[in-house]
């Protein structure tokens, strides 16, 4: 068992250096983007932690970092997306809005910046200005009528005006 296991050891540390002998060398160019791509990834899966253990005040620390730092990163849309929730589950939404804003205006072509611009609408309305609510959920049906966003918007223009 034990020849087997050093046999075992022995092919897979030749398979490891044939790997590492046949990749090319990297340019220094590559070289740093690939160390850029590895650090975006770790700064944002360190954040991305204390999202999933609910330590929300570290998350808001270590996303609001990301988003300073990698003003182009991989992960931007995703770090933005999770502030503005903690913010809207914390019924902060002032800040929750701000950051919807920044989604939508990184995004307002895509259905990214229409969900992130909805959700503006749920902050408007959790405020009580359900009138900027309504105004941002009638531009969503006016100009996506045929989307699952303006099926949403009008149930919430329906649920505002039952309340109101």
């Amino acid at each position: 068992m034990k020849k087997i296991l050093i046999i075992m050891i022995m092919f897979s540390g030749i398979n490891i250096y044939a790997q590492s002998a046949a990749e090319p060398e990297l340019t220094p160019q590559e070289e740093a983007r690939q160390l850029e791509r590895f650090s975006d990834d770790v700064r944002f899966d360190n954040a991305k932690r204390f999202v999933e253990l609910k330590f929300y005040d570290k998350a808001l620390q270590y996303l609001g970092e990301y988003i300073e730092v990698f003003q182009n990163g991989a992960h931007r849309v995703e770090a933005i997306t999770y502030i503005a929730e903690i913010y809207f589950q914390r019924f902060e939404y002032m800040k929750s809005l701000q950051y919807y804003n920044l989604l939508y205006e990184e995004n307002n072509n895509n259905d990214i910046g229409l969900n992130a611009y909805y959700n503006m609408g749920l902050c408007y309305s959790k405020m009580g200005y359900t009138a900027k609510a309504n105004e941002i959920y009638n531009i969503l049906i006016s100009e996506h009528p045929a989307s699952e966003i303006a099926l949403k918007a009008r149930l919430q223009v329906d649920v505002d005006s039952i309340i109101n």
